[in-house]
């Protein structure tokens, strides 16, 4: 992480590198309990809540609820993306060298989170409700679970990456996997025993 941020913030001081990325990923985290949080509570919470009133009474608290709820929406989609960016520009050098394993997965990361975010926005703005708005929104709820998933999954990939080339000495070449290995430990490399044979006596 370090080094990415060196490669953009070079002439920035070290106290402010180490303050700017855990504040822009507070901020991503903040954000993202937020919209799954707001969806949880839409989808989940307010429909028991008014189960019992009639539909005209249902149809007017929904839309009151979605009106609310539309300013969490456009405010996390919103923090989600500028973050969500920051912090890839700043690690992209890696992504293109010593976490090249990760980038697949980031990339579903950001293909399922947009998707999430772009369904939650859709059912939320606008001036009609639209049919059905509780199952989609559960179905946008089931794509953010699977956005935070990968997300899990990247960053889990880059601390092996990152763990596996430190153990080794070197940060951009990983190990010869036809070594055997029984450990995370390196496998330093075997050297046959020289045979010296003393000179024949003389007849």
């Amino acid at each position: 992480m370090t080094e990415a941020m060196y490669n953009h913030l070079s002439n920035v001081p070290d106290w402010v590198q180490s303050v700017v990325l855990p504040l822009n990923r507070w901020l991503h985290v903040v954000a993202t309990a937020t919209l799954v949080g707001g969806a949880l509570f839409y989808e989940f919470v307010i429909p028991k809540a008014i189960e019992d009133l009639k539909d005209e009474t249902q149809l007017s608290v929904l839309g009151r609820v979605r009106w609310i709820f539309r300013r969490l929406v456009i405010f996390s989609t919103v923090v989600l993306c500028l973050t969500g960016a920051f912090e890839t520009w700043l690690i992209w050098p890696s992504y293109t060298h010593r976490f090249a394993a990760a980038r697949p997965w980031w990339g579903g990361h950001v293909i399922v989170g947009v998707t999430a975010m772009a369904m939650a926005v859709r059912i939320t703005l606008g001036d009609r409700v639209p049919r059905h708005p509780i199952a989609w929104l559960r179905v946008s709820f089931v794509i953010m679970l699977v956005a935070i998933f990968l997300a899990a999954l990247t960053r889990h990939i880059r601390l092996s990456l990152q763990a596996d080339a430190e153990a080794y000495g070197d940060q951009t070449i990983l190990p010869d996997t036809s070594l055997p290995t029984m450990g995370p430990w390196p496998v330093e490399p075997t050297t046959m025993p020289t045979v010296t044979t003393a000179p024949a006596p003389a007849p």
